[in-house]
Protein backbone atom coordinates (compact mmCIF):
# COMPACT_ATOMS: atom_id res chain seq x y z
CA UNK A 1 0.00 0.00 0.00
CA UNK A 2 1.31 3.29 -1.31
CA UNK A 3 1.60 6.28 1.65
CA UNK A 4 -0.08 10.10 0.99
CA UNK A 5 3.33 11.53 2.44
CA UNK A 6 6.70 11.36 -0.68
CA UNK A 7 9.40 9.65 0.12
CA UNK A 8 13.04 10.69 1.49
CA UNK A 9 13.87 10.76 -2.15
CA UNK A 10 11.07 12.46 -3.48
CA UNK A 11 11.95 14.82 -0.92
CA UNK A 12 15.34 15.55 -1.41
CA UNK A 13 15.10 16.16 -5.51
CA UNK A 14 12.13 18.61 -4.86
CA UNK A 15 14.20 20.64 -2.20
CA UNK A 16 17.14 20.49 -5.32
CA UNK A 17 14.84 21.46 -7.57
CA UNK A 18 13.71 24.24 -5.73
CA UNK A 19 17.29 25.39 -4.80
CA UNK A 20 18.45 25.30 -8.21
CA UNK A 21 14.90 27.35 -8.98
CA UNK A 22 15.74 30.01 -6.43
CA UNK A 23 19.33 30.48 -7.39
CA UNK A 24 18.02 30.86 -11.10
CA UNK A 25 15.82 33.68 -10.16
CA UNK A 26 18.54 35.47 -8.23
CA UNK A 27 20.74 35.47 -10.60
CA UNK A 28 18.25 36.43 -13.24
CA UNK A 29 16.75 39.54 -10.36
CA UNK A 30 21.37 40.53 -10.21
CA UNK A 31 21.94 40.74 -14.15
CA UNK A 32 18.12 42.77 -14.52
CA UNK A 33 19.53 45.50 -11.92
CA UNK A 34 22.69 45.67 -13.48
CA UNK A 35 21.04 46.09 -16.65
CA UNK A 36 18.87 49.04 -15.28
CA UNK A 37 22.32 50.48 -13.27
CA UNK A 38 24.07 50.57 -16.65
CA UNK A 39 21.20 51.87 -18.85
CA UNK A 40 20.47 55.14 -15.97
CA UNK A 41 24.38 55.70 -16.02
CA UNK A 42 23.95 55.96 -19.88
CA UNK A 43 20.69 57.12 -20.81
CA UNK A 44 19.04 60.41 -19.68
CA UNK A 45 15.40 61.00 -19.06
CA UNK A 46 13.67 63.08 -21.46
CA UNK A 47 12.96 65.33 -18.28
CA UNK A 48 16.06 66.24 -17.85
CA UNK A 49 17.42 67.11 -21.09
CA UNK A 50 17.85 71.15 -21.85
CA UNK A 51 15.30 72.56 -24.40
CA UNK A 52 18.30 73.09 -27.41
CA UNK A 53 19.03 69.24 -26.53
CA UNK A 54 15.50 68.70 -26.76
CA UNK A 55 14.97 70.61 -30.22
CA UNK A 56 17.89 68.41 -31.62
CA UNK A 57 15.54 65.10 -31.12
CA UNK A 58 13.12 66.18 -33.75
CA UNK A 59 12.55 68.18 -37.20
CA UNK A 60 9.61 69.54 -38.72
CA UNK A 61 8.43 68.89 -42.27
CA UNK A 62 7.73 71.52 -44.26
CA UNK A 63 6.09 71.87 -47.37
CA UNK A 64 6.46 74.21 -50.43
CA UNK A 65 2.34 74.76 -50.46
CA UNK A 66 2.50 76.89 -47.93
CA UNK A 67 5.66 79.19 -49.09
CA UNK A 68 6.24 81.07 -52.39
CA UNK A 69 9.54 79.61 -53.64
CA UNK A 70 12.46 81.89 -55.22
CA UNK A 71 15.02 80.33 -57.46
CA UNK A 72 18.45 82.16 -57.38
CA UNK A 73 21.92 80.38 -58.37
CA UNK A 74 20.78 77.09 -58.35
CA UNK A 75 18.92 77.24 -54.81
CA UNK A 76 15.42 77.60 -53.79
CA UNK A 77 14.30 80.24 -51.24
CA UNK A 78 11.29 79.64 -49.65
CA UNK A 79 9.41 82.54 -48.13
CA UNK A 80 6.35 81.45 -45.69
CA UNK A 81 5.03 85.22 -45.07
CA UNK A 82 2.60 85.71 -48.13
CA UNK A 83 2.81 89.25 -47.90
CA UNK A 84 6.61 89.57 -47.95
CA UNK A 85 6.62 87.19 -50.88
CA UNK A 86 4.02 89.08 -53.08
CA UNK A 87 6.52 92.35 -52.22
CA UNK A 88 9.36 90.22 -53.32
CA UNK A 89 7.45 89.33 -56.64
CA UNK A 90 7.03 93.06 -57.44
CA UNK A 91 10.78 93.47 -57.72
CA UNK A 92 12.67 93.41 -60.87
CA UNK A 93 14.84 90.54 -61.64
CA UNK A 94 18.14 91.66 -61.20
CA UNK A 95 16.77 93.24 -57.11
CA UNK A 96 15.00 90.14 -56.68
CA UNK A 97 17.89 87.94 -57.20
CA UNK A 98 20.90 90.84 -55.01
CA UNK A 99 18.19 90.87 -52.32
CA UNK A 100 17.28 86.97 -52.15
CA UNK A 101 21.13 86.38 -51.81
CA UNK A 102 21.89 88.80 -49.48
CA UNK A 103 19.00 88.56 -47.22
CA UNK A 104 18.65 84.46 -47.44
CA UNK A 105 21.79 83.28 -48.68
CA UNK A 106 23.81 85.34 -46.44
CA UNK A 107 26.32 86.50 -49.46
CA UNK A 108 27.50 89.55 -48.86
CA UNK A 109 28.17 92.32 -51.73
CA UNK A 110 31.56 91.45 -52.86
CA UNK A 111 30.50 87.48 -52.98
CA UNK A 112 27.47 88.70 -54.70
CA UNK A 113 29.75 90.80 -57.22
CA UNK A 114 31.43 87.56 -58.01
CA UNK A 115 28.04 85.82 -58.58
CA UNK A 116 26.85 88.10 -60.64
CA UNK A 117 29.68 90.19 -62.27
CA UNK A 118 28.38 93.46 -61.58
CA UNK A 119 30.49 95.99 -59.26
CA UNK A 120 30.04 95.63 -55.67
CA UNK A 121 28.44 99.46 -55.39
CA UNK A 122 26.22 98.78 -58.12
CA UNK A 123 25.36 95.94 -55.66
CA UNK A 124 24.74 98.06 -52.73
CA UNK A 125 22.45 100.30 -54.83
CA UNK A 126 20.23 97.21 -56.12
CA UNK A 127 20.02 96.06 -52.56
CA UNK A 128 18.89 99.62 -51.60
CA UNK A 129 16.60 100.18 -54.00
CA UNK A 130 14.91 96.58 -53.46
CA UNK A 131 14.20 97.52 -49.88
CA UNK A 132 13.23 100.78 -50.49
CA UNK A 133 10.41 99.29 -53.05
CA UNK A 134 9.77 96.81 -50.64
CA UNK A 135 8.92 99.35 -47.45
CA UNK A 136 6.80 101.30 -49.67
CA UNK A 137 4.97 97.95 -50.74
CA UNK A 138 4.21 97.76 -47.01
CA UNK A 139 3.48 101.66 -46.51
CA UNK A 140 0.75 101.21 -49.63
CA UNK A 141 -0.15 98.34 -48.14
CA UNK A 142 -0.92 100.13 -44.72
Amino acid sequence: MKSDFPDEHEKTTQHQFDSFCKKVVNFEKKDYFKEISRKSQKEIPFSALSPDELEQLYSFDEYSINSSLFEVIGYDIAIKNDLLAEAIKQLPSKDKDILLMYYFLEMNDNEISKETNVARRTIAYHRKKALDAIKDFFLKRG
